[in-house]
């Protein structure tokens, strides 16, 4: 019975233990959260171009998560598409952080002002591009650099909530038949004018003679005329039509970008506070690749920053705190532009493993300290007498009303310092025995047994 209580108690340890093990697995699965679901996708009003042609592509960004940093960079083919500009007048974000293109890349971000965020579909530019190639196709993608920015979200998630998805517009790329203008023949760019044979008036194919002039009373003829019914075999080549000069890519038009920075250097204050939202000082603050310290007012100014988003990360005492800070390029450059930065405490993920293991801890202390008396309970006490030179040991029963002799009657060995007692005794119970004693003996064939009454 003794045995059949000490086995249940044991495997109710293992069962805490394994339902703490259960909990800690629980709370880390439950601290990781999975981001990147939110989309941008281009339209366009068609995917087939003529050379020539303009190409308006409209950036789109889809949402499930509360963002307000829109960045989208794409890639296109210089060889067969030129930049032209951006238009960010159908933008749904209101704040234009930067706006470039050229050299086979364009990135355009925009912002929600005031704090301000939106959820869904949204509309964050056109690109305007002039087809140069007239034959294959061309593709326009996003690149790895472009961001939807979440707010909301602090390591260890990813604020960024793009889905990665590069895939944007393949386009096919034409020339169409050539024609002469109206009014020449021929086959561009050999147009010709045709004219009147000599000696006819009028346009071909309305060509006509002059005949000699009306008579008078006394007999003049009838004046006459004769119609030609042929084109001219020569005339003058005209030069090539305006649209057919812009078509060449010999000579592309001068275009200015509306939409980018002319060049940077705003002021940029950050100003950090603790979680109860007192001044900071001290902080280290890293904007992009240059990193200052917060002044007693917790404030870290950094000039020479380019508008658009920006990476700031503070860190003090142990905790870090990472935000995307949108410089506005409307701004006049000698305007401090401040933004504010409260720093989180550590992530809950190493707390949540360090309590854990502390209750790993304390749960294997307190079975050690329980087995430790459960066996000091149950476990035999043992004495010893020496009769006639043989050390023989005394069972003492823990039951008060019952008695019994015991003969030694199972040797078993027991190395110094081994000898059980009551208050050290192993878990199984030591039966009577009979040790050789320290001088020499006779030697018999079995050893002498001496039963011991229990004593109480």
């Amino acid at each position: 019975m003794k045995k059949i209580h000490r086995k249940n108690s044991l495997s109710k340890i293992g069962l805490i233990a394994s339902l703490v093990v259960t909990v800690i697995a629980g709370s880390v699965l439950i601290l990781v959260h999975a981001a990147g679901g939110d989309t941008l996708t281009l339209t366009s009003s068609s995917t087939t171009y003529n050379i020539g042609d303009t190409i308006p592509v409209t950036i789109h960004e889809n949402s499930t998560d509360t963002i307000n940093v829109a960045q989208a960079d794409l890639i296109y083919d210089q060889s067969k598409l030129q930049f032209l500009n951006i238009d960010q007048s159908n933008s749904t974000f209101d704040v234009p952080a930067h706006a470039t293109g050229g050299n086979g890349a364009v990135s355009v971000a925009r912002g929600i002002s005031n704090g301000g965020t939106v959820t869904g579909a949204q509309t964050v530019a056109t690109v305007n591009f002039k087809v140069l190639a007239g034959s294959g196709t061309t593709d326009i993608t996003f690149a790895a650099s472009s961001i939807i920015f979440n707010p909301t979200l602090q390591p260890p998630a990813d604020s960024n909530v793009w889905d990665r998805n590069p895939i944007g517009i393949t386009y096919t790329l034409t020339t169409p038949a050539q024609t002469c203008p109206s009014g020449q023949t021929g086959t561009p760019p050999n147009c010709v004018t045709p004219t009147c044979p000599s000696g006819q008036t009028g346009t071909p194919p309305n060509c006509v003679t002059p005949s000699g002039g009306g008579g008078g009373s006394s007999g003049g003829g009838t004046g006459s005329t004769t119609k030609s019914s042929g084109n001219g075999s020569s005339g003058a080549s005209s030069s090539p039509s305006a649209s057919q000069q812009a078509a060449n890519p010999a000579t592309p038009v001068p275009v200015t970008n509306t939409g980018s920075v002319a060049n940077a250097g705003y002021i940029v204050n950050i100003k950090i506070t603790d979680s109860s939202g007192k001044l900071l000082g001290g902080a280290k603050v890293t904007l992009d690749n240059k990193t200052v310290t917060s002044d007693k007012t917790g404030i870290a100014s950094f000039v020479n920053v380019s508008s658009g988003t920006h990476t700031v990360t503070v860190t003090s005492g142990g905790s870090t705190t990472k935000v995307v800070v949108l410089v506005d390029s409307q701004k006049a450059s000698t305007l401090v532009q401040q933004f504010s930065v409260k720093l989180k405490h550590k992530s809950a993920l190493p707390i949540a493993i360090e309590i854990s293991v502390a209750v790993i801890i304390v749960a294997i202390a307190g079975f050690m300290v329980w087995r430790r008396k459960l066996l000091t309970r149950f476990a035999p006490h043992h004495s010893s007498e020496s009769v006639a030179g043989v050390t023989s040991a005394t069972v003492v029963s823990p039951a008060a009303d019952s008695s019994a002799e015991m003969p030694n009657d199972s040797p078993v060995d027991h190395s110094e310092g081994d000898t059980p007692t009551a208050e050290h005794a192993s878990e199984t119970p030591i039966q009577p025995q009979v040790v050789t004693p320290t001088d020499p003996a006779p030697s018999t064939d079995e050893p002498t047994h001496t039963p011991e009454k229990s004593q109480f």
